[in-house]
């Protein structure tokens, strides 16, 4: 099971927390208030397959992980906002073949900015779902659960805990 906090830690407990495993790619759960007042959050499908996910990518070399998720955000789904410095958790999912799992280090990117003329890459496409109904698409039971922590929050007092760990606040 992914490790996950409804209760944000610092970034020293949260990467203390975390040595044990080898973090592969980071993503960003990108989210928006949608015009009901719920929380809405934005899915990228794999390309030719019905796979869906959250924007997610390999790490730079010295890269900051917050960093690498927001990037990820911005080349695969055309979304910018502000993004939470320490993580909302992790996940693993198998990539290709059944030895080479992936953990993916999962920060949560509020969108502000989302350019009309954004073109996904090769077959991508991106849909914003209100969280209960991202969490329902996604395969990967440990991402379900971090989607569902933003799902079965009150929208008001979601933003309001979140704020103080968004980079620019």
């Amino acid at each position: 099971m992914g490790s996950y906090s409804s209760e944000f830690v610092s970034d020293a407990e949260a990467l203390d927390a975390l040595t044990f495993r080898k973090v592969g790619q980071c993503g960003a759960i990108c989210w928006r208030i949608g015009k009901d007042g719920a929380v809405e959050v934005l899915l990228i499908s794999s390309g030719d397959t019905d796979y869906w996910a959250i924007p997610k990518g390999n790490i730079h070399k010295h890269e900051l992980l917050y960093r690498c998720a927001q990037r990820h955000a911005l080349e695969k789904a055309g979304v910018a906002g502000r993004i939470s410095k320490t993580p909302l958790g992790h996940y693993t999912y198998r990539k290709s073949s059944p030895r080479s799992a992936l953990t993916v280090m999962v920060h949560l990117l509020f969108v502000e900015s989302e350019p009309r003329d954004f073109q996904p890459e090769s077959k991508r496409r991106c849909f914003w779902l209100s969280a209960n109904d991202a969490a329902a698409h996604i395969r990967e039971p440990e991402l379900q659960q971090l989607i569902r922590l933003i799902a079965d929050a009150d929208a008001p007092k979601f933003v309001a805990m979140i704020r103080k760990t968004l980079s620019g606040s």
